[in-house]
């Protein structure tokens, strides 16, 4: 059976320390949720640093964390 998946990736959506605690960043990601609806993307993911308290607390109001911890592995040169 094949499958056909379509891989959509953005990066660095942040806000400026200046204007954070302001909802800036909720209204980003509320954004990209309302574009990613309209282009038929059917679940959103992201990354922050496990330290990352501040962010972390908006996206547990946000969004699910799923438990996942990220690993990378380079290619060998």
């Amino acid at each position: 059976m094949a499958v056909s998946v379509e891989i959509k990736t953005g990066k660095d959506l942040f806000s400026c320390p200046s204007i954070r605690r302001r909802g800036v960043a909720r209204a980003l990601i509320e954004s990209v949720q309302r574009e990613a609806l309209a282009a038929g993307v059917r679940r959103l993911y992201w990354q922050t640093h496990y330290g990352n308290n501040v962010a972390r607390g908006l996206y547990d109001k946000v969004a699910q964390h799923h438990g996942f911890i990220v690993y990378a592995l380079d290619a060998l040169p």
